[in-house]
């Protein structure tokens, strides 16, 4: 089935609005990183520990940025194309997720917003069959989304729970938060919202998290507040051995 002549326009209009977002991120990533490495090259000698990280801090949230866009894109591109599939691997999924944090913490050392890691008792835990790829997507988008749109000296909630056959992810933090009348859109293609046009980013996040998910057999919920923050609950069926 053809797409409708609407969602032509709509998708055609998302994806100019994408390559101007990207292509203004990518210069200022880009230029952020020339001036971090600049005044390295420089001025290193000179530097006490504290600065030299605080550039290097700057060079690594950057990269980490255009990597996951373009990760994204291709995840995308390989989901349209039915490229993609559901392969359950076993994984401890605290250690897991602690892994997932620490790939982020050149974002939270960046903006000074810690994210606290919480689950039920360690011992009751044991080795359970998600897929790594989506699982990763998941965590790392979601994370780095509640990173993004959190204001300094605040922290970002990472909660995990297993009730019966079902992995619970819940992100939790202190934003500026998605209107209500927007909350709709919000898993569409290149769509950003009102309040996020100031931060850097695509639209494509939410999007791939979503089909990730999808592809997991699981769900997706938002909640949020203007102002107040975002939470949001991802659940995962999994198998054991």
């Amino acid at each position: 089935m053809k797409p409708s002549k609407n969602n032509q326009i709509l998708f055609k209009d998302g994806f100019c609005q994408f390559v101007s977002s990207f292509s203004h991120q990518a210069r200022n990533s880009i230029s952020l990183i020339l001036s971090s490495t600049g005044i390295l090259r420089l001025y290193r000698e000179k530097m006490d520990n504290q600065n030299i990280d605080k550039h290097l801090l700057s060079i690594e949230s950057q990269i980490l940025r255009l990597n996951n866009t373009l990760e994204d894109v291709s995840y995308l591109a390989k989901f349209q194309d039915g490229l993609l599939s559901n392969n359950p691997n076993p994984i401890n999924p605290i250690n897991f997720c602690r892994k997932q944090v620490e790939h982020v913490d050149s974002l939270v050392k960046a903006i000074n917003c810690p994210v606290n890691l919480y689950w039920d008792d360690y011992n009751t835990w044991t080795e359970i069959n998600l897929d790594t790829k989506h699982l990763t997507l998941i965590v790392t988008r979601l994370l780095s989304n509640c990173l993004i749109c959190s204001p300094e000296n605040t922290s970002v909630t990472f909660t995990l729970s297993c009730p019966k056959n079902h992995l619970h992810l819940i992100f939790q933090d202190q934003g500026i938060g998605i209107p209500s009348q927007e909350i709709g859109n919000i898993f569409q293609p290149f769509y950003r919202t009102s309040l996020s046009k100031e931060i850097n980013g695509t639209g494509l996040g939410l999007t791939v998290v979503e089909k990730a998910v999808q592809l997991c057999g699981g769900t997706i919920e938002i909640e949020s507040e203007v102002g107040q923050g975002t939470n949001c609950r991802v659940k995962l069926p999994f198998t054991r051995h």
